[in-house]
């Protein structure tokens, strides 16, 4: 079930190593949820199974081979999407891993495929739905809605963000320096655009909250 590829790259990155591991689509009652699995709680899953319907499975879960076991295969990563596509019993896509595994390995791959996940921000969000709404052929508000697993309303307070100036959108990415230009009337009591006062260009290290942001929104 795995490819290897051969060969270096025009950068010099050798990818003798590298290993393709091969999706397959499976039953999601063939595959055993993850034994002692740290969360106990899932939240979403109608929602997931929604946007899983409207727009398809995104990121494959990650299971094993369990040939002494209750079921075919194992989870080892993706037990909100195992589940939203039990609840609409739709085959899931899935990376078979290759090799042994106790279960120390396992709980440490699930760590590490979880942990390190970045949600996208609000302004991301934003774009989303504004490439959604303009990019032929254009979807409609249900679909968008199903495909994020939101409320209506969820889906128009992001969208509502594009009505703002660019430099306000910027104070809402995470990790951003925005810079506020401020300006000066000069001694004719001129406002010209090209006159700055002499502080010039002054970064802002506090971040615009989303729930400040739409009551900015004209």
């Amino acid at each position: 079930m795995i490819a290897a590829v051969r060969g270096i790259t025009k950068n010099g990155v050798d990818l003798d190593a590298v290993k393709l591991p091969k999706l397959e689509d499976l039953d999601p009652f063939d595959i055993e949820p993850l034994e002692d699995q740290i969360r106990k709680k899932f939240f979403g899953i109608s929602e997931l199974a929604a946007s899983i319907s409207t727009a398809g499975q995104a990121t494959p879960i990650i299971v094993r081979e369990t040939p002494n076991g209750k079921m075919p295969f194992g989870l080892v990563d993706g037990e909100r999407r195992l589940k939203a596509c039990l609840s609409i019993k739709k085959a899931v896509s899935a990376v078979i891993h290759d090799g042994e595994m106790d279960l120390r390995d396992i709980h440490a791959l699930s760590v590490a495929a979880n942990f390190g996940r970045q949600k996208h921000d609000c302004m991301e969000i934003a774009k989303a739905i504004h490439r959604f709404r303009t990019q032929k052929p254009r979807k409609k508000w249900r679909e968008i809605t199903a495909i994020f697993g939101k409320s209506s309303a969820w889906v128009q307070q992001h969208y509502s963000l594009m009505k703002l100036h660019p430099s306000i959108q910027e104070w809402l990415v995470p990790g951003s320096s925005p810079v506020m230009k401020s300006r000066l009337a000069d001694s004719n009591g001129s406002t010209d655009a090209n006159v700055l006062t002499n502080l010039g260009s002054r970064k802002i290290k506090a971040r615009l909250s989303f729930t400040i942001a739409l009551q900015m929104v004209p």
